[in-house]
């Protein structure tokens, strides 16, 4: 991804298994990955109800905000790079920002010890782009061109 571009997701779970018999609490939740793993994980964990969370190169185990629990109803994910390494997100009614490491590669869903792993459900990913700066270029150059033909067609 680069400066300018979101991606986003609608993103719905059911239960989540709290810690149990030695086993960690599930997780559930959205990541955006680099070469090295997690470069930036929004996640709620533990049986629910409860608040999600987010981890990135500045923060670990942050509170996104205070939306609370959505058991099986659906909201949006998504992430905008808003400069070198840093990012705004919004995830429902929470927004949040902050820094991750290295490139932006591609982006996981996951369902980490939760349930039946039929708890996770995803859809309407997108990701919008940003025009390249050489199409940036061309379209400033022909827009001036237009508008400097149009002049001396009118001084004519």
């Amino acid at each position: 991804m680069s400066i300018g571009q979101t991606v986003s997701i609608n993103f719905a779970m059911r239960a989540i298994d709290p810690a149990n018999g030695g086993n960690p609490a599930g997780q559930v939740g959205v990541s955006l990955l680099n070469s090295s793993g997690d470069a930036v994980n929004f996640y709620i964990y533990g049986g629910g109800p409860g608040n999600y969370f987010f981890t990135d190169a500045g923060s670990t185990g942050a509170s996104a905000g205070i939306m609370g629990y959505q058991y099986q109803s659906a909201f949006n994910i998504a992430f905008t790079v808003t400069g070198a390494n840093t990012y705004s997100a919004v995830a429902g009614s929470d927004s949040w920002s902050g820094t991750y490491n290295g490139s932006l590669l591609g982006l996981e869903v996951y369902n980490n010890a939760a349930g039946n792993a039929s708890d996770v459900g995803f859809n309407n990913l997108t990701i919008s782009s940003v025009p390249e700066p050489s199409r940036l270029g061309v379209l400033a150059g022909s827009s001036v061109g237009i508008i400097g033909l149009r002049r001396m067609l009118r001084r004519k």
